[in-house]
Parts: C-alpha cells; sequence; structure tokens
C-alpha cells in the first residue's frame, strides 16, 4: 500500500494524532525518525545530547485519508481556527 509522507511530531503529538486516526479509520503508517540524534555533533554529545528531544515519529498517511487525516490535524494542533 503506498502512503504519503504527512508530517514528523513529537512522541506525545504523535500519540494523539496516530490515535484519533485509529478512531476514525485512517490508513497511516509511522517510523522512528532519530536523524537528529544519529547527526548529532560530538559536542553536544558531550553537553548531554538532545534531552528527549531528538526522536520523533515521522507518519504517511494513505492518499485517499490525506484530506480526512488533514482536518483531524488541524482538530488537534489548531484549535483556535476552528470558530473562524
Amino acid at each position: 500500500m503506498e502512503y504519503e509522507y504527512f508530517g514528523t511530531f513529537r512522541n506525545a503529538d504523535a500519540r494523539l494524532l496516530m490515535d484519533s486516526f485509529l478512531e476514525r479509520d485512517i490508513c497511516f503508517d509511522a517510523e522512528v525518525d532519530d536523524s537528529a540524534i544519529k547527526n548529532m555533533s560530538p559536542i553536544q554529545m558531550f553537553l548531554g545530547g538532545t534531552f528527549g528531544t531528538g526522536s520523533k515519529i515521522a507518519v504517511s498517511v494513505h492518499p485517499d485519508d490525506m484530506e480526512e487525516a488533514d482536518k483531524i490535524r488541524k482538530e488537534l494542533f489548531e484549535p483556535e481556527q476552528q470558530g473562524k
């Protein structure tokens, strides 16, 4: 099944988004995006790394569900726009 890149999200945000996708039968795929950790400089490593922010979740959605997925994203992360 083909999926289109939808976005990269912090872990907590990805969880909210994917839970909503499951509730509404949106076809999606997700994978860990740890490129920030892999590309970390030695100095940043020495200073403690990314403090838990280096790993995110890359989400892809089936093209047929892209419009509904975008509505869900807006409902979750742009609630102030709903009344306008």
